[in-house]
């Protein structure tokens, strides 16, 4: 538990070989890297939630190595549409419309966006503190300028996927929404 004015750790649970899990160990964020995904969008270009994107049965034309998404491929068949909302998208989870968006914006230089994470302070090492047999944690945001690269990193990267981040680094990401902006760095006393 985060309390948002200032960012101190009222509370941890997810103890693993009594080691804090969300502090000490990095992972793969998933869905829950979706809301970075879309405050880059919001804030970096000119989206808007009731913006309509073109659903392409779930794929990315430029990218048709990617599996399409199923839901996609439901909502136009339910609702007989080739194009949903930014919000529709979003209130779904949709990995489509989160690649979608961030290849459109981001494609022709991916490095832009790994620099704006970078500015989020994602990959930041947060010290809270705590003993452990553990020194630092491995945070992996990959970038375009390394020979691991490939094409369609930047698609994961956009649905929390191919990165390694600590899930406090993701509490304090959404802390600073709570903190209407204000980032805070987690510390103070665990009670």
């Amino acid at each position: 538990i985060l309390e948002s004015r200032t960012g101190a750790v009222r509370a941890m649970s997810g103890d693993y070989a009594d080691s804090n899990f969300g502090h000490l160990f990095s992972s793969e964020c998933g869905s829950t890297f979706k809301t970075v995904s879309l405050a880059v969008l919001l804030e970096e270009n000119d989206i808007n939630l009731s913006d309509m994107v073109p659903t392409h049965h779930g794929r990315i034309p430029e990218y048709p190595q990617i599996a399409p998404d199923s839901y996609i491929i439901e909502y136009e068949r339910r609702n007989q549409k080739d194009s949903m909302s930014v919000l529709d998208g979003v209130v779904s989870s949709s990995n489509y419309m989160f690649r979608k968006l961030i290849s459109d914006h981001y494609a022709e230089n991916p490095q832009k966006f790994v620099d704006i994470l970078k500015e989020y302070r994602l990959d930041e090492q947060i010290d809270l503190g705590i003993e452990s047999e553990f020194n630092k944690v491995k945070i992996v945001i990959p970038t375009p300028d390394k020979n691991t690269w490939h094409e369609t990193d930047l698609l994961s990267l956009a649905i929390g996927y191919n990165l390694l981040i600590p899930q406090i680094n993701i509490l304090s990401f959404y802390n600073s929404i709570a903190n209407n902006g204000n980032i805070t760095v987690p510390g103070g006393t665990i009670e």
